[in-house]
């Protein structure tokens, strides 16, 4: 195309088409171009991506506003002066019926989150994309990665699952997920028997939500004008892309943890932390109090790794134990003091960080051996 018809062709285009066509444009050259063109189209490509998240925030808040009813004041009546210059008192307003403390309910938090994913089977590859609406505020995000268990809809799932946690970390009490990928809600319910991992977590996180908040369920169409889901559907192409190129991937980490006490009660954690092309090794140590239990020292090597990623900037954390209190305590509190105080840790950073557990066996997994021996040797000093 001359440049001739390429600037005929985005003048008569709104700013988000002109936007969503440079993009489209640079995917499509940066294949096929040499080094120092592919560095152009990729800079272009992500100044136009960075405008274009701004334009659809702003869209999202003007459409937001539009729809609100605002409960104004009611106009204050001018002072009028009475016969002999002085001013009439104003009649104060009664007052209301206090009520007795602690009878009155918070009014509860409702939120809207609309998710979608998109795949790229040339690269084996998803994307997933949340916009998350709240009290007036909106919160996007996205990711993504390699395809799970050849699943082309990884990215729907991963979607819900993401807003399922963002909900539990601002606790929502009545969340409504708009999907456009019809089998959401199916396989969602424990009635779809499946063999796969992916979706039994899945299941199990659909669970636990359903427990601390009323979940519903709504089917958009895709591709057919709601804003939302353009938003998410954006979301999700851009977390594919990031996947696809590692110059613009996510920046994920992986954390290897253990804790151990002795019989003096002193314990020592370790976390060995693989992120950006590289192991990191953060240890601690000290004497547990009376209240503290031997997996104190299990939490407290998890909640490190977790702070060292923020502190990285990653934007996403799996954490790697031999302990299947961690999982369960992060989706619950225990009944301990320390799994109930490792729950709000953990709830608290959810906001800053996507954090996943995965339980596996010390057996056979060398650096789960490696981290087991660094925080017996921290808890024996």
């Amino acid at each position: 195309m001359s440049d001739k018809k390429i600037g005929e062709k985005l003048r008569a285009m709104d700013r988000k088409e002109r936007l969503l066509w440079i993009l489209h444009l640079c995917q499509q050259e940066v294949s096929h171009a040499d080094r120092e063109s592919a560095d152009l189209y990729r800079r272009t490509a992500a100044r136009a991506r960075e405008e274009l998240s701004e334009l659809l925030v702003k869209e999202a808040c003007e459409d937001f506003l539009e729809g609100m009813a605002p409960d104004l004041p009611e106009a204050v009546p001018e002072t009028k002066k009475a016969p002999g210059g002085e001013k009439k008192k104003k009649q104060a307003a009664p007052k209301k019926k206090e009520e007795p403390a602690g009878t009155g309910e918070e009014k509860p938090l409702r939120a809207v989150a609309y998710t979608d994913g998109s795949y790229f089977p040339e690269d084996g590859v998803y994307g997933y994309g949340v916009r998350f609406c709240y009290n007036g505020k909106e919160k996007q995000m996205h990711g993504g990665d390699q395809a799970i268990e050849g699943i082309n809809y990884a990215g729907e799932i991963r979607a819900v699952e993401r807003a399922l946690q963002y909900a539990i970390s601002l606790d929502v009490r009545d969340l409504e997920i708009r999907y456009d990928f019809s089998s959401i809600p199916s396989m969602a319910s424990e009635k779809y028997k499946t063999n796969k991992p992916f979706l039994q977590e899945y299941q199990k996180m659909v669970k636990t939500a359903r427990k601390k908040m009323d979940l519903k369920f709504v089917h958009v169409k895709g591709h057919s004008g709601d804003e939302g889901n353009a938003t998410a559907d954006m979301l999700a192409r851009l977390g594919a892309e990031e996947a696809r190129d590692p110059e613009k991937g996510r920046r994920t980490g992986i954390a290897y943890v253990k804790g151990y006490t002795s019989k003096e009660r002193r314990y020592g954690c370790a976390a060995l932390l693989c992120a950006e092309n590289r192991e990191s090794t953060y240890l601690d140590k000290g004497k547990l109090s009376e209240d503290n239990k031997d997996t104190f020292p299990q939490y407290r090597s998890a909640i490190l790794a977790i702070d060292k990623a923020i502190k990285m900037k990653l934007q996403k954390i799996e954490i790697i134990s031999n302990q299947k209190a961690l999982q369960s305590h992060y989706d619950a509190p225990g009944k301990t003091a320390d799994g109930k105080q490792f729950y709000e840790d953990v709830k608290k950073r959810r906001e800053k960080i996507e954090i996943v557990f995965t339980y596996k066996k010390e057996k056979g997994e060398q650096k789960l051996k490696q981290v087991a021996q660094l925080a017996k040797e921290q808890a024996q000093k």
